[in-house]
């Protein structure tokens, strides 16, 4: 995978937090790298670039609490349909009609091998490199395994919807009548 030069994700070790039942619901995500931030929220991208990288100011600025100068610049992002709704829809209308796929597979792998790698470097406290080495991970994921026990949960009372009916509601934006699938 080619990394952006603006990141360097060897630095220190990361964070990711992901979840589909937060209230009220927020979509944020905060990446850094030497060279400062970008920060995306609510259909809003910053950019917070560093005139100096940070891990040089850290090590070499005198003052105790200092921090580098900082450029904000907030990016345009297109309007575009977004979520798990929409990546549905589109599967769905590729399949029926040939639309062009908005998160082909071969692309959205890298998302899968980015959290891969997430998981391997802070089990293994240390650095990884994308792609990861096969291998390394298959045997932290045995290991796992041995050490994992099940969980029991309650089932829950089925919905009255059948996948048939998911499917329309999301290939024709919320209605079943082929008039609004354009």
């Amino acid at each position: 995978m080619r990394r952006p030069p603006f990141w360097n994700i060897r630095t220190g070790p990361g964070v990711i937090y992901t979840t589909t039942n937060e209230a009220p619901p927020i979509a944020f995500m905060e990446f850094f790298g030497d060279n400062g931030k970008m920060v995306y929220q609510n259909g809003s991208l910053k950019l917070y670039s560093s005139k100096v990288p940070i891990p040089e100011f850290t090590f070499s600025t005198k003052e105790m609490w200092a921090s580098p100068e900082i450029i904000e610049e907030k990016l345009e992002l297109p309007q575009c349909q977004t979520g798990h709704k929409e990546i549905i829809r589109n599967f769905c209308r590729s399949i029926l009609f040939g639309e062009e796929l908005i998160a082909p597979g071969e692309k959205d792998i890298w998302s899968v091998e980015f959290i891969n790698a997430l998981i391997l470097s802070g089990k293994k406290g240390k650095s990884v490199d994308i792609p990861i080495d096969r291998e390394e991970y298959e045997e932290l994921l045995s290991g796992l395994k041995k050490i994992s026990r099940g969980k029991r949960v309650k089932a829950s009372p089925s919905k009255k919807q059948t996948p048939q009916v998911a499917a329309k509601s999301y290939i024709f934006n919320g209605t079943t009548t082929p008039a609004s699938v354009t």
